[in-house]
């Protein structure tokens, strides 16, 4: 397989959301590490 068709393979599915959508799962991943980390903490 040529390494452009991967790229391309891996990149679809990401410019196929909705940017919202994918601005809206960034931040819960964000707030999900941030939690994790503060349950460790304590």
């Amino acid at each position: 397989m040529s390494p452009d068709f991967v790229r391309l393979d891996f990149v679809s599915p990401v410019a196929v959301l909705d940017t919202s959508s994918f601005e809206m799962l960034s931040h819960e991943l964000t707030a999900n590490c941030l939690m994790k980390r503060n349950e460790n903490r304590s």
